[in-house]
């Protein structure tokens, strides 16, 4: 979490996300990493399953909102695997992860089993604020879209996103848990080089600007 959450200032603040057995789902913003991993341990025990934010946050009262995210330090996607999903099971979908980013340039990701698919983080040494990361984020799915690369489109460009915690359970099936495993962690990047890679396209920057105006 350290490495993938961008460190906070005095009034930011992360998110702790849980969804039980009913599909009831509880949020709160916390001033720490270790506040994070407490409510984390909370859920699980109660047979919850455990998310938290990607982005830092702002004040606590206007809640986890992409217009209340500060910040954000990796670039993200949710890649489906099992049963009618895109990718037949787990290690077809790390191939296609593989060819999509020898065909972009990409550099090789950090991923976490997330129960029967993967959650795949580029991780920056960097912070980019909310508003310099949206393009880029918006590249990143457009390249999926672009090589056919079948990700959950919702998740790259939201930036008030909430992944699986890491060595939490996967718990939609109680008598099947599925441990959230670290699969690989790869060397931060170089923020200026995922900018590049990322570069907008024209489309991109005349859609955030027509949504800004």
């Amino acid at each position: 979490l350290a490495m993938v959450l961008p460190p906070l200032n005095e009034g930011e603040h992360y998110c702790s996300f849980n969804i039980d057995k009913d599909e009831n789902r509880r949020q709160f913003l916390v001033a720490s990493i270790d506040e994070v991993l407490a409510r984390n341990d909370e859920w699980q025990a109660k047979n919850f399953n455990a998310f938290f934010g990607l982005a830092k946050f702002g004040a606590k009262e206007k809640g986890r909102y992409a217009t209340n995210a500060v910040a954000l330090k990796s670039f993200f996607i949710d890649l489906d695997c099992g049963e009618g999903k895109p990718y037949v099971d787990l290690n077809t979908g790390l191939v296609a992860l593989k060819d999509f980013c020898k065909a972009t340039g990409l550099p090789k990701p950090t991923i976490l089993k997330s129960g029967r698919g993967a959650h795949v983080y580029w991780i920056l040494d960097k912070e980019l604020s909310t508003k310099d990361w949206k393009p880029h984020a918006e590249r990143l799915k457009e390249l999926c879209v672009e090589h056919k690369f079948n990700i959950d489109y919702a998740v790259p460009a939201d930036a008030a996103r909430v992944l699986r915690t890491p060595e939490s359970l996967h718990l939609k099936d109680l008598d099947n848990p599925i441990p959230v495993d670290i699969l690989y962690v790869a060397p931060l990047i170089a923020t200026e080089k995922m900018q590049e890679i990322l570069a907008p396209s024209e489309d991109i920057l005349k859609m955030l600007e027509k949504a800004e105006f």
